[in-house]
C-alpha cells in the first residue's frame, strides 16, 4: 500500500542517515581541513560572527600568500597576452565571414584553455626558480620566452600561415636566411627589447629581492612534477586515456588542418604541445605482412596485364618533377580582377593545355608545407590518409633506413635545388632515398648560373632551370631529377621594378593596399616563371633523347588569409600542373596528353600519370597507383574538418566516400593498407619481392 511503501521509504533513509553519520564520524572529521572547518563553525554563535571572521582570515592568508597568488595572476595574465597575439588585430575569424572580438571569445569561451596555459607557465616558473633560486629572474625567463614565442609564432603565421611546429625547431641552423624574412625592423627592436629586460631583471634582484618560502627540498619536489607535467603531451591526442580527458576537460582540442584557427584558439605555447602527440594513421584491420604479401601478388598481375601494353622502361628515359614554389594560375585566385590590358603573366603556361596533360592539382597544404607535397609526389602516397597534420619528411622518413621513392627505377636519380638544402631534413632523407646527388646552395655541388630578380633575394626560376639543364646533359642514359625552384617564396615585398601589375589588382578579396601590392609582386613572379618554363621546354625539345617533365605548383602563396578557405577549399588548394614529354619522348612512344581524370588530381597521382602518359611499364605499388588515379575521384586532406580525406571529382565537387562502389572501396582500402605499411607500419612492402622496383 502507499502507507506502507512511505513507511519503508523512511526506514531506509533513516538507515542511510545513520551509515552516512557512522562514516563521516569515523573518517571524514578526521580529515585536518573537515576537523578544522567543523571547530571554526562551533566557535561561534551566529552568521554574522563567521562572515567576520572568515572575512579576516581569508584576507590574512591573501597577505601571507601574495608573492604566490600575484604570481599566478601574472602568468593567467601572460597566458592570456599570448593568446592575444595570436588574433588577427584583436579579432578572431569565426567562419570565413564572421569575426568576433578577440578579448571577448577568449574570456567567455577559451577560459579553461588560458587556465590550462597558466599551469605550464607556472610549471616552468617552478623549474627555473629551483635551479637560479632567484624570483625575478625566474618570472622575467618565463615572462620572455612565453611572449618571444607568441611573437615568433604570430610572425611565420603571418609569413606562412602557420605556426611553428616541435619538427622545425632544429631549422634554427638555418638562422642567416630565416633572419630576412622575419625583418631588420624586428630583429632591431628583439635586440633592444632584450637589453631593457636585462637591465631591468637586474634591477629588480637588486632593489626587491623576493626569497620565496619553501625548503630547496620542496622546490624539488615541485620542479620534479613540473618536469613530469611536461611530459603529459606525449599522451594528449591518445583517444580515450586519463590525460586525454584531462586535456580535453579543459578545452585544449586541436583540429590539426586549419593551422591558423587552432593557434588562434588554443594559444602558441599549447599548439605547441599538442603536436608531440601525432598520430599517423589508425591501423588497418588485418595488416600483417601476409597481407600485404597478398596485395604484391593481387598488383602484380594487374602490373602484368598493364605491361602487355606499354614498351618503354624508366631507367631509359629523363624524367624530371618539377616543384614550382607557390605557383598558381592568377587568374584562379577567388574574386580577383586583374586589369585586362596588362599582358597575360602565365601565358604559356596556359598554352600547354593544348599540348601536354594539364589541370588542378589538389594542394594539401596553404602557404606552406612544401616538402609535403614533394612526398606525395615522389612516394605515390597521400597526406588525406593521415590523422592529423604532419610532415612525413621529419616524422616519418627518418624512422627508416631506405625509402621507395620513384627514383628507384632509376640507376642515377639527383635533387636540384638552387636554395638552402638543409630545410625539412632534405639532406638526410634524400640519402635514404638513395639519391645519388643533391646540389644545393653550399654542397659540393656548384649553383651555377645564379641570377636574382630585381630586390629578390631568391635564386630565379632561370637559375633553377639552368642547372636542371646542365644536370639533364650529364648523363647520356637516363636519369630521374627532383628540381625544387625557389623564387615565388614570401615574403612579395615588391621586388620588381617596373611591375606593370602594380595598382592593376582588385577583388573582393584584395581589400587592402597590402594586400593588392603583395599580389602584384606574385603576378610579376608568375610571369617570370612563364618566361623561364618557355626557355627550358624550348631547351629540352632540342635533346636527343626522352624527357618528361611533371611540372606543378606545391601551394598557394600565403596573401590571401587561411581563414578565406572555409569558403574557397577547392579553389584555394589548386594550383597549376602539367605533364609534358619533350619531341624525341613523343617520337618515341609516349603520348601527347592524357584525357581521362586529369581536370583535378592529386600529387600522389602524378607517377601513375607520368607512367601512363610514358607509355611505361609499372611495378604492382604503380599498377595500384594506376587503379587508384583511373578509378577513384581525386584523394586529398579534409579541407573542412580535421579527421580523415575528401574526394573530390572531375569538377572540382566534394564526392561522398559512402557512395563509392565496392570496387572503388576496395582499392581505397588497399591503398590505405599499403601506406600504412610504410609510415606506420614495418615496411612489409620492401620485404615483398618485386613490390616497389621491377626485378628487385
Amino acid at each position: 500500500s502507499a502507507g506502507f511503501n512511505k513507511f519503508l521509504m523512511i526506514v531506509i533513509m533513516m538507515l542511510a542517515a545513520w551509515g552516512l553519520s557512522w562514516l563521516y564520524e569515523r573518517y571524514l572529521f578526521k580529515v585536518k581541513p573537515v576537523k578544522r572547518t567543523v571547530a571554526f563553525f562551533k566557535q561561534h554563535n551566529n552568521l554574522a560572527e563567521i562572515v567576520e571572521d572568515a572575512w579576516t582570515n581569508f584576507t590574512a592568508w591573501i597577505v601571507e600568500n601574495r608573492v604566490r597568488l600575484l604570481t599566478w595572476g601574472w602568468f593567467y595574465v601572460l597566458s592570456f597576452a599570448s593568446f592575444l597575439i595570436e588574433s588577427d588585430n584583436l579579432r578572431i575569424q569565426i567562419t570565413t565571414a564572421t569575426d568576433i572580438n578577440a578579448v571577448i571569445f577568449l574570456l567567455g569561451t577559451r577560459f579553461f584553455a588560458i587556465i590550462l596555459t597558466a599551469i605550464f607557465l607556472d610549471a616552468m616558473f617552478a623549474i627555473f626558480y629551483f635551479i637560479t633560486t632567484r624570483y625575478w629572474t625566474s618570472t622575467v625567463l618565463v615572462t620572455v620566452i612565453t611572449i618571444g614565442w607568441a611573437i615568433a609564432n604570430k610572425i611565420k603565421l603571418d609569413l606562412r600561415g602557420e605556426p611553428i611546429y616541435p619538427t622545425e625547431l632544429d631549422e634554427i641552423v638555418n638562422w642567416k636566411t630565416l633572419m630576412p624574412m622575419v625583418g631588420q625592423q624586428k630583429i632591431i627592436m628583439i635586440a633592444i627589447a632584450l637589453v631593457i629586460i636585462i637591465a631591468l631583471t637586474v634591477f629588480l634582484e637588486i632593489k626587491f629581492p623576493i626569497k620565496k618560502k619553501g625548503s630547496w627540498k620542496r622546490r624539488g619536489i615541485w620542479a620534479l612534477l613540473s618536469l613530469l607535467l611536461f611530459m603529459t603531451p606525449v599522451r594528449f591526442n591518445h583517444d580515450g586515456g586519463i590525460i586525454y580527458h584531462i586535456n580535453r576537460g579543459f578545452d585544449n582540442k586541436q583540429s590539426f588542418r586549419n593551422p591558423e584557427r587552432d593557434i588562434q584558439i588554443n594559444g602558441p605555447l599549447l599548439n605547441f604541445l599538442n603536436y608531440f602527440d601525432l598520430q599517423i594513421m589508425n591501423k588497418p584491420a588485418n595488416y600483417s605482412q601476409a597481407t600485404i604479401n597478398h596485395l604484391n601478388q593481387k598488383y602484380s598481375k594487374l602490373a602484368d596485364k598493364i605491361n602487355k601494353t606499354r614498351k618503354n622502361t624508366l631507367k631509359d628515359q629523363t624524367i624530371v618533377y618539377n616543384l614550382s614554389e607557390s605557383f598558381v594560375d592568377p587568374y584562379t585566385f577567388p574574386t580577383i580582377k586583374i586589369d585586362p590590358k596588362t599582358p597575360n603573366p602565365v601565358k604559356f603556361i596556359q598554352s600547354m593545355k593544348k599540348r601536354a596533360t594539364y589541370g588542378s592539382m589538389l594542394s594539401a597544404g596553404y602557404g606552406g608545407g612544401t616538402a609535403n607535397m614533394e612526398w606525395e609526389t615522389l612516394t605515390g602516397f597521400n597526406m588525406g590518409m593521415f590523422k592529423s597534420t604532419l610532415t612525413p619528411y621529419v616524422q616519418i622518413v627518418p624512422n627508416y633506413d631506405f625509402y621507395p621513392t620513384i627514383g628507384m627505377d632509376f640507376n642515377y636519380k639527383s635533387a636540384v635545388h638552387p636554395f638552402i638544402g638543409t630545410y625539412y631534413s632534405r639532406v638526410e632523407d634524400y640519402k635514404r632515398f638513395k639519391f645519388n646527388k643533391f646540389v644545393y646552395l653550399g654542397s659540393k655541388y656548384k649553383i651555377i648560373d645564379q641570377k636574382k630578380l630585381g630586390k629578390s633575394t631568391y635564386n630565379s626560376d632561370f637559375t633553377a632551370y639552368a642547372n636542371g639543364l646542365r644536370q639533364i646533359n650529364s648523363m647520356k642514359g637516363g636519369q630521374f631529377i627532383n628540381l625544387i625552384s625557389i623564387q615565388n617564396h614570401m615574403p612579395y615585398n615588391n621586388w620588381y621594378p617596373n611591375n606593370e601589375y602594380m595598382g592593376k589588382v582588385s577583388g573582393e578579396l584584395f581589400n587592402t593596399a597590402a594586400v593588392r601590392e603583395q599580389m602584384a609582386t606574385y603576378i610579376k613572379g608568375t610571369q617570370y616563371t612563364d618566361q623561364a618554363v618557355k626557355k627550358f621546354i624550348g631547351q629540352i625539345d632540342k635533346i636527343k633523347k626522352p624527357i618528361t617533365i611533371v611540372f606543378y605548383g606545391d601551394h598557394y602563396p600565403s596573401i590571401l588569409s587561411q581563414n578565406y578557405t572555409g569558403k574557397y577549399p577547392v579553389q584555394m588548394h589548386s594550383t597549376r600542373y602539367f605533364i609534358y614529354s619533350n619531341k624525341y619522348a613523343r617520337q618515341h612512344g609516349a603520348k601527347n596528353k592524357l584525357t581521362h581524370n586529369t581536370n583535378f588530381v592529386n600529387t600522389s597521382d602524378f607517377t601513375a600519370m607520368m607512367l601512363e602518359q610514358t607509355n611505361t611499364k609499372v611495378t604492382p605499388y604503380q599498377a595500384l597507383l594506376t587503379e587508384v588515379h583511373e578509378k577513384l575521384p581525386a584523394i586529398t586532406i579534409n579541407f573542412n574538418g580535421d579527421k580523415g580525406f575528401q574526394l573530390v571529382d572531375q569538377k572540382g565537387h566534394f564526392v561522398d566516400p559512402k557512395k563509392l562502389t565496392s570496387e572503388q572501396q576496395a582499392i581505397l582500402n588497399d591503398y590505405e593498407m599499403v601506406q600504412y605499411d610504410m609510415t606506420a607500419g614495418q615496411a612489409y612492402g620492401l620485404k615483398a619481392k618485386g613490390f616497389y622496383k621491377i626485378g628487385d
